[in-house]
């Protein structure tokens, strides 16, 4: 057998060995120590005020960035399956509380999407009344598009 094939054959046994030993060895030596972020991440806030601040910042940011990537002309489908979205988000929202008033919101100025901008304005004049209702300042709704994004394309 000529020399090339032979190394060839022992490069493909000492792979095979090697994982073979790497399917024996237990999964914690495998893993590459989590960074900082993660930590973070899988750490709990100390308070239930702290829990509750970081879900209402998460659900904004969400919503906010859902209504950024709403069509400027939305079909009739997507009209309704925004209102419906809306309507059920405030129906399953974990913090009862906020859930409540969320309603109640919506029963005294229901969800406009018969455009993104209009949408958009909407949710941010929503996101308001909860700011001045929380001692939060207001945020400009004229410059939702320097905010809001999601780095993806649509």
């Amino acid at each position: 057998m000529p020399r090339t094939h032979k190394q060839l054959i022992i490069a493909i046994c000492a792979m095979i060995i090697l994982s073979s030993v790497f399917l024996f060895l237990p999964a914690t030596s495998m893993q590459v120590p989590e960074p900082p972020y993660y930590q973070k991440y899988y750490s709990k806030p100390a308070t239930d005020q702290l829990i509750r601040a970081e879900l209402g910042h998460s659900t904004w940011t969400f919503l906010h960035t859902l209504a950024a990537k709403y069509p400027a002309n939305p079909t009739a489908e997507q009209k309704a399956e925004m209102k419906s979205f809306v309507e059920m988000f405030g129906r399953l929202y974990p913090c009862e509380e906020c859930g409540q008033h969320f309603r109640e919101m919506l029963g005294k100025e229901p969800p406009k999407v018969e455009s993104g901008v209009e949408f958009q304005k909407w949710l941010c004049g929503l996101h308001n009344k909860v700011n001045l209702r929380l001692g939060k300042a207001e945020f400009d709704c004229e410059r939702l598009n320097e905010r809001w994004d999601c780095g993806c394309k649509v």
